[in-house]
């Protein structure tokens, strides 16, 4: 069964457990997500975390990660890019391997600056803000969703309450990154960027991977930053 368990640590900032499973030898394998649970992104931000939860559920079928307990340490970043940028901190003090972020024009350099420093693995879900390349910042890519066809497909996992890309783009980035780590060493923060952009997972919304705008700059023969 998948445990939620919410307690305030911070003002506006809310702390959820999803464990994939409550039985394991191994520390519990720890990933961070930064959405919006309170202010004017809040109603999306419910979304997000109905499809954070169905991808937990979903990994513990899988049994990607064997009896290892996966916790998903939630952050509101109240609808405001500093509020983001100290749930990042937060999330780097409770030792996550990667974080998960949608982000918004504004919310993107901030974020991919803090990640880039610390060294930390960021995987932009849904946006196209701009910053510089970074080796440990990656994007969501190959999901196909328009507005009227965001979740029927993946009603029974998602529930009859989660209908936006959203909540899509959640679950199947979620479920691609442990597709794409389930057999990597997931001590090792610096390689898990590379191991992401490996991944190529079907789905009925296309071919989920992870793009690193390093990678892409790189590609076009400009250097990153």
């Amino acid at each position: 069964m998948v445990s939620l368990l919410a307690a305030r640590r911070l003002p506006l900032i809310l702390t959820l457990s999803l464990a994939a499973t409550s039985v394991g030898v191994a520390a519990p394998l720890r990933f961070g997500v930064i959405t919006s649970i309170t202010g004017r992104g809040a109603s999306v931000g419910a979304q997000q975390l109905a499809g954070f939860a169905a991808g937990v559920a979903e990994i513990k079928r899988r049994k990607l990660f064997g009896d290892r307990q996966v916790t998903l340490i939630v952050q509101d970043d109240a609808s405001s890019v500093p509020q983001a940028v100290l749930a990042a901190n937060s999330l780097a003090a409770r030792n996550v391997r990667l974080i998960f972020s949608f982000d918004a024009i504004h919310g993107a350099k901030p974020l991919a600056s803090f990640a880039t420093k610390q060294r930390l693995p960021l995987v932009f879900l849904e946006g196209r803000g701009s910053f510089g390349a970074s080796p440990f910042v990656v994007r969501l890519s190959g999901v196909k969703l328009g507005a009227k066809t965001a979740a029927p497909v993946f009603r029974k996992q998602l529930g009859k309450n989660a209908t936006s890309a959203a909540a899509v783009r959640a679950y199947l980035g979620l479920l691609a990154a442990a597709t794409a780590l389930h057999d990597r060493d997931a001590e090792r923060r610096d390689a898990l960027p590379q191991a992401l952009t490996d991944v190529a997972m079907p789905s009925s919304y296309g071919t989920v991977r992870f793009t690193s705008n390093s990678a892409a700059l790189a590609s076009t023969g400009a250097r990153p930053r």
